[in-house]
């Protein structure tokens, strides 16, 4: 699948594709196996490393950016998926289910972020 990127004002927005986002994933594993968790990410080394995976570019900010976008869905999907109560999972479609009344009062607490 070709993937692109999209103009926003002035700025242009990189498209990740499924596939892209795997390659950034595993980019950055390996580089916490070669460098250890306690080193900063150097972006710049993994956007040319991602770039020359996926054959286009990306940029270190798009890179960074959507890494951190990823981790806080994937805590956000942890949290919700442990810590929440009154829920279920539906197995066949793979998603969460929840009651009206969960839900309305996740929009309740919720409302002044929305």
């Amino acid at each position: 699948m070709a993937s692109s990127t999209s103009k926003e004002g002035n700025k242009e927005i990189f498209q990740w594709t499924y596939e892209e986002m795997v390659i950034l994933c595993e980019t950055c594993l390996q580089y916490i196996a070669k460098h250890g968790r306690a080193q900063f990410f150097v972006w710049k080394e993994i956007q040319l490393e991602v770039e020359k995976k996926i054959g286009r570019q990306c940029g270190a900010n798009s890179c960074k950016y959507k890494y951190d976008t990823m981790k806080n869905e994937w805590r956000l999907w942890k949290q919700l998926k442990t810590s929440e109560t009154g829920l279920g999972w539906n197995p066949i479609t793979g998603k969460i289910e929840a009651s009206d009344e969960w839900w309305l009062k996740k929009i309740e607490v919720h409302n002044g972020s929305l």
